[in-house]
C-alpha cells in the first residue's frame, strides 16, 4: 500500500506546484439557468478567444474627451478617429511579446491571431484551449432557442502568475450571451462564436453590479 500510495503523492505535490503558478482569472462559476449542459464536446471544434492586454494613457484619453465635449475648449467638436485613440491606448509591446511567447508554449498556432491595440485574438482547438487555461470547456444549449455554446465557467480558467500584469481579462472562454425567450432567432450564429457576456464588461471596466440591468 506504501508503495501505491507513492506517486499518488507525488502527482498531488506536482499538480499543487503548477496550479500555484497559475493565477484565477474568473469571476464566477454559477451557469445562467436558460441553458443547459449538454456534456464534453469534441475536443478538436475550433473556438475563439480574446486576450485583453492592459491600456495605457487612459487618463490622456479622458482628458482628451473632456476636451471635445466642453464647448469653451478650443477642441471642441474635435473627436478623434479609432486609429487615434488606438495610438494612445495601445498596449506595452511587452506585453503583446510575453503573450505571444505564451501561445506559442501552449501550442496555439500564432498565425491563427490576430492582434489589436489592446488585445490579441486566437483561434484553436478546445483541446489547445483545455490546456493553455486550465479550464475544462463544456457544451450547453439554451433552453428557449436551439443554440449551443462551449464555456468553461463551472471550472474556471487560469494563466501563468507571471503573466497576471500583462494580461487583464479573457474573453470566449467563460462567457453566456443573453438572449431574449420572446425574440425571435433572426440569424445562426457559428458554433465557435465568442460572445462578451455582462460580467465580463463589468470585470473588465471595474462596473460595480447596479450596471446589470442596464447592460
Amino acid at each position: 500500500m506504501r508503495y501505491t500510495l507513492v506517486p499518488i503523492f507525488y502527482a498531488f505535490l506536482f499538480y499543487k506546484f503548477t496550479m500555484n503558478n497559475f493565477v484565477n482569472l474568473h469571476k464566477t462559476t454559477i451557469i445562467p439557468t436558460e441553458w443547459t449542459k449538454i456534456g464534453l464536446p469534441n475536443n478538436k471544434i475550433r473556438l475563439d478567444f480574446t486576450i485583453m492586454l492592459p491600456q495605457k494613457n487612459i487618463n490622456i484619453l479622458e482628458n482628451a474627451l473632456i476636451e471635445t465635449s466642453d464647448p469653451n475648449s478650443p477642441h471642441y467638436g474635435k473627436w478623434m478617429n479609432k486609429n487615434a485613440i488606438d495610438s494612445i491606448v495601445y498596449a506595452e509591446p511587452q506585453n503583446f511579446t510575453s503573450v505571444y511567447r505564451w501561445i506559442k508554449s501552449s501550442n496555439i498556432n500564432q498565425e491563427s491571431c490576430t492582434n489589436t491595440a489592446d488585445s490579441i485574438i486566437c483561434k484553436t482547438t478546445i483541446k489547445n484551449i483545455n490546456l493553455a487555461f486550465r479550464t475544462q470547456i463544456i457544451e450547453y444549449v439554451n433552453k428557449f432557442q436551439n443554440r449551443t455554446v462551449y464555456s468553461g465557467r463551472v471550472a474556471g480558467y487560469r494563466i501563468p502568475i507571471y503573466l497576471d500584469s500583462a494580461i487583464e481579462f479573457v474573453l470566449g472562454i467563460g462567457d453566456f450571451p443573453q438572449l431574449n425567450p420572446n425574440a425571435p432567432l433572426l440569424f445562426k450564429p457559428r458554433e465557435d462564436e465568442a460572445y462578451i457576456a455582462p460580467e465580463s464588461i463589468r470585470s473588465l471596466y471595474n462596473m460595480s453590479s447596479s450596471y446589470n440591468n442596464s447592460i
